[in-house]
């Protein structure tokens, strides 16, 4: 069975709202605070929605933005396998993992705790069948990649 590039482009809508409805479900009614690497991977399925929105009307002339679009959850992948790697303290926590300021007084201190929204990105939050969320990601996100990988090299149906 082969997709027109509508459906394609249909498909993509719908994994990057599925996405980011878990990822905002699980901040909002799990409470559980992203880390500044969950955000990234957040801008990724963004980026996702808004390029498969702006590119289904465009029809065939938008076809190699479906290369762009799998470019972005390959990206988004190892966004979230980095992470892994963070979690299971084989890396040290990049910049987007820290503080953005630091406190000089604690005054300063007591504020920046209890203003804070982000989650340390090496302290696992949740797990599900003993896996971090960020594993599922990983390996979701890549899954999805190939998929739009193999929806851009398949020919649209004739009608």
């Amino acid at each position: 069975m082969s997709l027109t590039l509508t459906q394609k482009w249909i498909f993509l809508i719908t994994v990057a709202g599925i996405a980011l409805a878990i990822a905002y479900g699980s901040e909002y009614f799990f409470q559980l605070k992203p880390c500044g690497l969950c955000y990234y991977q957040r801008y990724g399925f963004w980026t996702l929605l808004g390029v498969s929105f702006i590119s289904m009307p465009l029809g065939v002339r938008a076809r190699p933005l479906l290369w762009f679009a799998a470019a972005i959850l390959i990206g988004t992948s190892l966004i979230a396998f980095y992470q892994v790697t963070i979690e299971q303290g084989l890396v040290e926590p990049s910049a987007a993992c820290q503080s953005r300021q630091r406190a000089t007084t604690l005054e300063e201190m007591r504020e920046q705790i209890q203003a804070a929204s982000v989650a340390k990105c090496d302290e696992v939050q949740a797990r599900f069948l003993g896996l971090s969320m960020a594993v599922y990601s990983a390996f979701i996100s890549l899954f999805l990649g190939l998929i739009v990988i193999f929806l851009a090299r398949q020919k649209e149906p004739q009608q």
